[in-house]
């Protein structure tokens, strides 16, 4: 399905929603995607027209003192609305300024970008198929090196005080922590040592998120297991660990190494609960966010899962995780599939985009309700707004979401990047999906030089980083 233009914008045009059976049963309603919308005009208008009223009884001495007041009144208006129109839901060219091929080597190949992170002239990118974290030279795209776990990581978790949980037995972190015994055990197992999922630079600080395998025995039958364990590990710009801090595990509210945040006083990171539908059969608010002091103790569930969610038991089928960043030293907090971006006493919701998920969560919900089973579509391709990221651009925040529009293909998806002001989009822009470069498989905005880095996969051309810039 093409975009197509409208030459009114009160009017909208009814699509048929994607997956199989289900997209005949339930319609999405979208307007122009390159329409922009406009306030109202002015209550001053509506002063104006009072105006010839008190006019006809005023002296001649005061009629050229009110002429002159309602002109004014007038030209301020009209420029309060012609400002307003020109700054509210802008469509503004992201103009390319370069392109940039990144380097993969036989022993560095880059499957799938899960963060990204600028640090003076280096760019850095966890990839999730091994677990690295992997360092380009921004400018050149060429690899010049990649950080890995340690095995000493592991020990670190066994050392912080913390007790691991499970839900079937009781554990114990394993009190020998030598580095023999644990290449021993470690060389002996399936599982990997241990994942980088997100890394964030902050005064030339690298501060990476890591999933660690940790050792530890089972109490009743002294057996040893290994369990999951996210850590924090901060490094300075020579690649050398400055900090460690383990968080620690609860058992309901289980935090994961996706994406964290860190303020002045908190760390806020990704919990997960699946515990509760999955053991105890309970529908209900599951958590998202956890927050924790600065030496990784748990202080509370921060947020839960929207009720959308909940109600139509999305969130069961397809655990969404979170993105963050920080905005006047809080969070805000943006799920994949939901109009809502929240924080501590915030919350704003999406608006201005040519889609949104009602219809299709609505439809989920009835079923539900009717104790059916959910219908039989891809959740993925049916609901057709998804938020891929949020960002802080000098104290506004910009939200990129994935519009997936094209039945039959990509040729029709697109990308919106849009800034809000104050809970409204001031300008946003518009990116195909795809091109002759591949598709788009991440979006990152760099605070550092204003660009929005935008992360394009071929699958015969490799990864390309095109380096675009609002023109305001």
């Amino acid at each position: 399905m093409s975009i197509k233009e409208n030459s009114s914008n009160s009017e909208c045009t009814s699509v048929v929603s994607r997956g199989g059976s289900f997209k005949e049963k339930n319609k999405l309603q979208y307007c122009l995607l390159y329409s922009s919308v406009y306030p109202p005009v002015s209550d001053k208008i509506k002063i104006i027209n009072l105006f010839p009223q008190f006019y006809k009884v005023l002296s001649m001495k005061n009629k050229l003192t009110f002429f002159l007041l309602f002109v004014s009144l007038i030209m301020s208006s009209y420029e309060a609305n012609t400002e307003q129109k020109n700054t509210y839901n802008k469509l503004l060219e992201l103009k390319q300024i370069d392109i940039v091929y990144l380097e993969e080597t036989n022993y560095h190949v880059l499957e799938r970008i899960t963060y990204a992170s600028v640090i003076e002239n280096k760019l850095l990118l966890t990839d999730h198929a091994d677990g690295t974290i992997k360092i380009f030279d921004k400018n050149t795209g060429k690899i010049i090196d990649a950080i890995k776990t340690k095995i000493e990581f592991s020990d670190s978790v066994g050392l912080s005080g913390f007790t691991p949980v499970n839900m079937d037995w009781e554990m114990e972190y394993c009190n020998t922590y030598q580095k023999d015994y644990h290449s021993a055990m470690y060389k002996d197992s399936d599982l990997k040592l241990g994942d980088f999922t997100e890394t964030n630079t902050n005064n030339n600080i690298i501060s990476a998120l890591a999933t660690l395998r940790v050792a530890a025995n089972k109490i009743d039958e002294n057996k040893i297991v290994l369990t999951n364990s996210p850590a924090l590990i901060k490094y300075n710009q020579n690649y050398e660990v400055i900090d460690f801090i383990a968080f620690e595990p609860v058992k309901h509210f289980f935090p994961v190494s996706r994406d964290f945040i860190e303020t002045d006083d908190f760390f806020y990171l990704s919990s997960i609960d699946n515990i509760r539908f999955y053991y105890e059969n309970k529908v209900d608010s599951l958590c998202v966010l956890n927050k924790y002091d600065k030496h990784g103790n748990f202080i509370e569930v921060a947020e839960f899962l929207d009720g959308i969610y909940t109600k139509s038991e999305y969130g069961y089928k397809l655990y969404p995780l979170p993105f963050l960043c920080i905005q006047d030293n809080d969070y805000r907090l943006a799920l994949p599939f939901s109009n809502n971006i929240r924080g501590t006493n915030f919350e704003m919701q999406l608006q201005n985009l040519p889609f949104n998920n009602d219809s299709v969560y609505q439809s989920l919900i009835d079923s539900a309700n009717r104790k059916q089973e959910n219908l039989d579509i891809d959740l993925n391709t049916a609901l057709p707004v998804e938020i891929t990221g949020i960002f802080n651009r000098n104290g506004n925040l910009v939200i990129p979401t994935f519009i997936n529009i094209d039945e039959e293909g990509k040729e029709g998806d697109v990308f919106y990047i849009q800034e809000y002001n104050n809970k409204k989009v001031s300008h946003y822009s518009i990116l195909p999906a795809q091109t002759d470069r591949g598709f788009i498989r991440f979006i990152h905005y760099d605070e550092i030089d204003d660009n929005f880095l935008i992360f394009r996969k071929h699958n015969q051309k490799g990864w390309t980083m095109e380096v675009m810039k609002w023109e305001e």
